[in-house]
């Protein structure tokens, strides 16, 4: 799928799933990307080195 000029333009980076393409419906991939982002982020700042 191309993406529209108008959102190269505006967006800079065709890489954003998080951020301008999120779409915002349950099973979509942007969504369990962003899922899993969060949840690994969160793992992430869970951990504390010893």
């Amino acid at each position: 799928m191309a993406l529209e000029p108008a959102v190269i333009a505006s967006v800079g980076c065709a890489h954003s799933v998080v951020t301008a393409h999120l779409v915002d419906q349950d099973g979509h991939p942007t969504m369990q990307a962003g899922d899993e982002i969060i949840a690994y982020l969160a793992e992430r700042l869970r951990t504390r080195p010893e």
